[in-house]
């Protein structure tokens, strides 16, 4: 189940009579975080001429990542221990084995204990024949913000540096 704020990116796009229509997208991604904010899933679903065998999506702080039988994952940087760039890469066994014109298939990632923010980020989708998609605005686990990191210990040092300050200007005050 995931939040009513689902994220649905569609690679092509039209406005169409009445609202908003879909002009043959190649690959339409739906999902996101669960109610736990621990665990993501995305379905993707298929429509170019080509097997999907290749999908990276962008991730921070994941432990775990599962793709579709007959794929073979890798987590870089498992647990966002380093300030690189963390990527969940999933590629078929052969083109048999992807993911097939209107077929969708489940690609699941589980991040740290201590959660993640919740972000959009873009997901490249690579097909048989050598063509690639990137989709922008997936929703994705990202890198917290500077202030986010920091906001504490910036608060902090404010606290303390008002402190010193108060100190000093009343210490002058009673010397003379």
């Amino acid at each position: 189940m995931f939040f009513p704020g689902a994220l649905l990116v569609f690679v092509a796009v039209s406005a169409a009579a009445g609202g908003l229509g879909v002009a043959d997208p190649q690959v339409t991604i739906t999902g996101g975080v669960d109610q736990t904010g621990h665990n993501y899933a995305w379905t993707i679903t298929h429509n170019h001429r080509s097997p999907i065998v290749y999908v990276e999506f962008p991730h921070y702080r994941a432990d775990l990542f599962e793709a579709p039988p007959g794929w073979a994952t890798e987590l870089t940087n498992p647990g966002g221990i380093s300030s690189d760039a963390s990527r969940c890469i999933a590629t078929a066994a052969s083109p048999g084995q992807g993911i097939q014109r209107r077929r969708e298939a489940v690609f699941r990632v589980r991040v740290a204990p201590s959660g993640t923010p919740r972000g959009v980020g873009s997901v490249i989708v690579r097909f048989a024949d050598d063509s690639e998609v990137t989709v922008d605005g997936v929703s994705v686990p990202v890198r917290e913000r500077f202030g986010d990191q920091y906001m504490a210990l910036i608060g902090l040092g404010l606290i303390f540096g008002i402190f010193v300050v108060a100190k000093a200007i009343k210490g002058r005050k009673s010397k003379s």
